[in-house]
């Protein structure tokens, strides 16, 4: 009786084990796009941090609370972030750092900002999000 009991409970556990891995085993999310200025022309060694957290106590320019990775823009402009796929859809930003703000589109108006929002839901099927082209511009 104990036996079977034990044996019941172990499969439970593996089985709750493996139902709740957050992470996909050898899958990753890759996000990347290209900075460029109004004008279309690549921008190189702008700096990206990529994050999940942001700190908007300064409501106008919100910093990262933690960093999942940063980088420099390469000599075309362009930037790829690559880390381990979820299970479920994840919501991150990407941060620019001065004396650069992104040029976002909100309901046909634009608005500059320190950041943009990135959703691992527009991810095809070898996990790429493609962000295509952010415009930014020098404050």
């Amino acid at each position: 009786m104990i036996s079977k009991l034990f044996q019941v409970g172990v499969l439970s556990s593996l089985f709750l084990f493996t139902a709740c891995q957050e992470f996909i085993h050898d899958s990753f999310d890759t996000f990347s796009g290209r900075v460029v200025n109004e004008s279309g022309q690549p921008i190189s060694g702008v700096e990206l941090v990529f994050t999940q957290d942001l700190d908007f106590s300064d409501f106008e320019n919100p910093r990262s609370k933690s960093v999942i990775y940063r980088m420099i823009t390469d000599s075309s402009g362009k930037f790829k972030f690559v880390l381990p796929a979820k299970n479920f859809d994840n919501f991150y930003y990407i941060q620019i750092n001065q004396p650069y703000l992104f040029e976002v589109d909100f309901g046909g108006e634009k608005e500059d900002r320190n950041f943009i929002f990135v959703s691992s839901t527009e991810r095809d099927a070898f996990g790429v999000v493609s962000l295509g082209d952010l415009i930014v511009v020098e404050k």
